[in-house]
């Protein structure tokens, strides 16, 4: 049919599945809805949703993947249960169990065995490489490359660069603002507090700005 299908009633579809500018998902309770979504799932792949233009489209036998938007999880192949919402959301493979809601978050995660990172918000932990991370805010962890890190708040850890900055704490609005590479282990609470720590360790301020003139210092 090349025309346009008006219907009042329901449409019922007692086998198969529903083609929508895509491909067929084989498999067993795939959903694909977008150009190329899901179109590379095989029969061992199962129960992934992938809606949007290339959504999930490298995913052969991952199982539990649910991908909503455009190019959300396009780079995803054979693992299970990552969740990734906004446009080039978790555009890299990863291994299993991250979370990325927000456009770009998590966008080029690059940890090869990435496993059990969170990213919310608007380019939040954008190319963060280990894991895990939990990032929340836009442009949260932005740039950080460490490992266990936590960052909430507005460019909370966003970072000034590839930083491998490992178990810091950053809660606030651009708390930890500028880690660089080396910096552990800190805990900022409140409105740039921390901000001016670059590779300082183990560090703790709490309260709008406090600690800006703590800078490569120790156990503050």
């Amino acid at each position: 049919v090349s025309g346009n299908i008006t219907g009042g009633g329901n449409l019922d579809v007692s086998s198969g599945t529903i083609k929508l500018d895509g491909n067929y998902p084989t498999g067993t309770s795939n959903v694909a809805l977008g150009d190329t979504a899901l179109d590379s799932v095989e029969a061992g792949g199962t129960h992934n949703t992938a809606i949007g233009a290339t959504a999930g489209t490298a995913i052969t036998t991952g199982d539990s993947n649910t991908l909503i938007g455009s190019g959300a999880g396009d780079a995803i192949v054979s693992v299970s249960e990552n969740t990734a919402v906004g446009f080039n959301a978790l555009t890299v493979a990863v291994t299993a169990q991250n979370t990325a809601v927000g456009s770009a978050a998590l966008q080029a995660y690059a940890a090869s065995s990435g496993t059990g990172s969170t990213a919310v918000g608007y380019a939040a932990a954008t190319t963060a490489t280990s894991n895990p991370i939990t990032a929340v805010g836009t442009e949260a962890g932005g740039f950080q490359t460490g490992a266990s890190n936590t960052f909430l708040g507005t460019s909370a850890g966003k970072g000034t660069g590839s930083s491998t900055a490992d178990q810091n704490t950053g809660i606030g609005h651009s708390t930890h603002a500028v880690l660089e590479t080396g910096a552990t282990a800190n805990t900022a609470v409140g409105a740039f507090a921390g901000d001016a720590i670059t590779t300082g360790d183990d560090n703790v301020t709490i309260g709008r700005n406090s600690g800006t003139s703590i800078n490569t210092g120790q156990n503050n």
